[in-house]
């Protein structure tokens, strides 16, 4: 498994410095929540599905894909993963790569900003953590 998490067993060290060396980290299994798993395609010719995922956080969506593959009994990995959300923000809320980089003035791109006041706001609400992730799993022969 590969993680930014630290991983207490080995120092302070990051996960992904050992996957990097080729060091496997056996981590124990912790509850999550899958809240919703929507298939948004299927390509047969290219043994692709497409999935949309809303989960707890501490999910491993290239775990999840892994998963799939295997109760599906071909395997499977991911060719792409993107962050939709994560808790109350969306990247619905953001501004495009296109608005960044042709605006001409700060202020324009300062404009939708909500204060730390209104984050503290959103981040204290009583509500489950959650991420939404897509990912497009690929089949393996």
């Amino acid at each position: 498994m590969y993680s930014a998490k630290s991983n207490d067993c080995r120092s302070t060290r990051d996960l992904y410095y050992y996957a990097r060396k080729g060091i496997i980290i056996k981590k124990d299994a912790r509850e999550i929540e899958i809240f919703s798993l929507c298939c948004n395609g299927f390509n047969p010719d290219l043994g692709q599905l497409k999935i949309t995922v809303r989960c707890s956080k501490g999910t491993y969506i290239r775990v999840l894909g892994a998963d799939i593959g295997k109760k599906l009994g071909c395997g499977a990995h991911l060719i792409a993963l993107r962050r939709l959300g994560s808790g109350t923000f969306s990247v619905n809320d953001s501004l495009s790569g296109e608005k960044l980089s042709t605006s001409q003035s700060p202020d324009t791109l300062l404009a939708g900003m909500i204060s730390v006041e209104e984050v503290q706001g959103l981040l204290a609400e009583d509500k489950p953590p959650e991420a939404m992730a897509a990912a497009t799993a690929v089949r393996c022969e």
